[in-house]
């Protein structure tokens, strides 16, 4: 049982989910428990440089290109934090194609 609650168990074993001899075991029970340490703030996600991602990755021309216009940072920079999913050409789509 939780230290906070002098040991006193509140919740019980519902069922094994998931077994993994020696490794690990996975049950069901009856409530969560409470913890202090479980209620602690967690560390806030690091900051990226997303456009250095896309530079190493092979689409440093659209990360150039990005970086290059302030409507197009303003725009990436105002959604990246509520979830942005881009979809950037590869530096070979920026290549100059010549048709003999």
């Amino acid at each position: 049982g939780a230290d906070n609650n002098g040991g006193a168990l509140s919740a019980f074993f519902v069922k094994s989910v998931e077994e993994i001899p020696y490794n690990i075991s996975i049950i069901q029970i009856s409530k969560p428990l409470p913890s202090a340490a479980a209620e602690a703030p967690t560390p806030a996600p690091s900051q990226q440089n997303l456009t250095a991602i896309m530079s190493r990755h092979g689409c440093k021309v659209f990360a150039d290109t990005l970086s290059a216009s302030p409507d197009a940072m303003s725009t990436f920079s105002d959604n990246v934090n509520g979830g942005l999913t881009v979809f950037c050409p590869m530096d070979d789509a920026f290549k100059v194609v010549t048709i003999n």
